[in-house]
């Protein structure tokens, strides 16, 4: 989908936000920076700041991009190996973050030291895998649901690994966060079962 320009600069204009939320939250503390704090470093007025964000958890959290609909669409209705597959997807939907280092960085020490900021990404998270887990109900659709629900959760936790590995420094991109999560995950699945 190509976006407008329109488009294109709202959505740039709500990632300055994030960042100046989260640059002033990381050197003062979340529960110590003001919405007019935010807009004066984003060089906004605070009206328009409550055009993009109701408040200033959400303009921490920013527009976090969704799965793909695409690649959702191709992980139902794919025909290969689910492990090779959900890779795959896995690796799309990283690919839309690979500019976001630094924002998911200040989320993960945030989501630390604010509960309300917390209970935002834990639930962002939560639906997340909701999404992959419908995707996944449709594509093998003799499973247990549940057994859907623990595979997307899996897969989140996949995901939270190869970011974090990526923004620690432990890799040299999304990709490689990745492919060593996954291979981990792999190593722990034949300790246990051979």
């Amino acid at each position: 989908m190509t976006l407008s320009l329109r488009q294109r600069r709202r959505l740039q204009t709500a990632r300055e936000i994030q960042l100046a939320t989260l640059r002033l939250a990381d050197a003062r503390g979340l529960d110590e920076v003001t919405t007019e704090a935010i807009a004066e470093r984003a060089g906004i007025s605070t009206r328009t700041f409550f055009n993009y964000f109701p408040n200033k958890e959400a303009a921490a959290m920013g527009v976090p991009p969704g799965f793909p609909e695409d690649a959702l669409a191709d992980l139902a209705q794919g025909t290969g190996h689910l492990g090779a597959d959900l890779k795959t997807f896995l690796g799309v939907h990283l690919d839309q973050l690979r500019e976001d280092r630094e924002i998911l960085q200040h989320l993960t020490a945030l989501g630390h030291s604010s509960p309300r900021l917390k209970h935002l990404l834990e639930t962002l998270l939560l639906n997340l895998s909701e999404d992959l887990a419908a995707t996944l109900a449709r594509r093998m659709p003799t499973a247990p649901e549940h057994l859907s629900q623990m595979l997307a959760e899996w897969a989140m936790r996949v995901t939270g690994q190869a970011i974090r590995l990526w923004i620690e420094d432990e890799a040299d991109s999304l990709h490689a966060g990745l492919d060593m999560a996954w291979a981990e995950q792999r190593d722990v699945a034949r300790m246990l079962f051979g």
